[in-house]
């Protein structure tokens, strides 16, 4: 478990009108949206990219919900 993981595990449920915004590599940052999500995070309220993916060259990703 990565240091990001293990203080967003560390945070408190989400309350009031905050914003997440992340960006890092993709599978981190799709787990730390997941996790943000679980604990009541609006995903309409962040922003989390992935900049770059493990064995691809000029990756980037917005990671958010398909509507």
């Amino acid at each position: 478990m990565d240091t990001l993981t293990r203080a967003m595990e560390a945070l408190p449920p989400a309350e009031g009108h905050g914003f997440v915004w992340a960006a890092g590599e993709h599978s981190e940052m799709a787990a730390l949206r997941k996790m943000a999500v679980s604990k009541g995070a609006s995903p309409k309220r962040m922003r989390i990219a992935a900049y770059w993916k493990h064995g691809e060259v000029a990756h980037h990703e917005e990671l958010a919900d398909k509507e």
